[in-house]
């Protein structure tokens, strides 16, 4: 039995027992650890790709979102400028906003698999990088193209960053492998996921179908759509 399937009966009993304790202590510690790895990175001063660096945004997105479960976690009294609290020791847990953050964290999870994991060629892990960081910035551009607070410098950046990003893109040999369409609507509006589906992103980072993780997930997905 290898060091993996240890971790998987560990979490299975924590999930069976309905320990909250030891889970919460798991959760902090877990992420935790993750944000000091990347810190020793920093002050070794490890020599990083551009894509690699960028990975530290979405393991400190994870470990946000975990303190935020936590703390939602610990309930709060029911308050209101129209009546007194007489029972203010009684807590209340917002249980849709905890499964919420929840499956927004397990997406954070997903799309750390696509861009880092789920594949170890360089020419795609580089392609799924670019496409994401390029989506983002499209978005934003769309977003904020009227705002007042950019001036013509940052817009002038960003477009010529875009423009950048695009060419090298298209220079990528895993581009050809899109197809004419896919090609066109990545350089045209692009795709943060490269086109794949939650769903995909599940399959390829080889979850167990019936796991843990699926049911979850898949359960916090109802609370996410109201």
């Amino acid at each position: 039995m290898d060091q993996k399937d240890l971790w998987a009966i560990e979490l299975l009993s924590l999930y069976e027992k309905r320990n909250t304790v030891a889970i919460k202590k798991k959760l902090f510690e877990n992420t935790d650890l993750l944000i000091y790895l990347h810190e020793i990175l920093a002050e070794k001063n490890v020599q990083l790709q551009e894509k690699d660096v960028y990975s530290e945004q979405l393991i400190i997105k994870f470990h946000l979102q975990n303190l935020s479960v936590l703390k939602l976690s610990e309930g709060h009294p029911i308050e209101s400028r129209f009546f007194n609290n007489k029972a203010s020791h009684i807590k209340f847990l917002d249980i849709s906003s905890i499964i919420t953050i929840m499956r927004s964290q397990y997406e954070s999870l997903l799309m750390y698999q696509h861009l880092y994991v789920n594949t170890q060629l360089e020419d795609e892990q580089k392609l799924r990088f670019q496409s994401w960081i390029m989506s983002s910035m499209m978005l934003r551009r769309t977003v904020f193209a009227e705002s007042k607070t950019y001036n013509q410098e940052q817009t002038d950046n960003e477009v010529a960053e875009i423009n950048m990003l695009r060419e090298s893109i298209k220079n990528n040999e895993n581009f050809k492998f899109l197809s004419e369409k896919q090609q066109k609507s990545l350089l045209e509006t692009g795709s943060g996921k490269l086109f794949k589906t939650w769903d995909t992103l599940f399959k390829e980072s080889k979850f167990a179908k019936g796991g843990v993780f699926s049911k979850i997930y898949y359960t916090a997905s109802i609370y996410a759509h109201s």
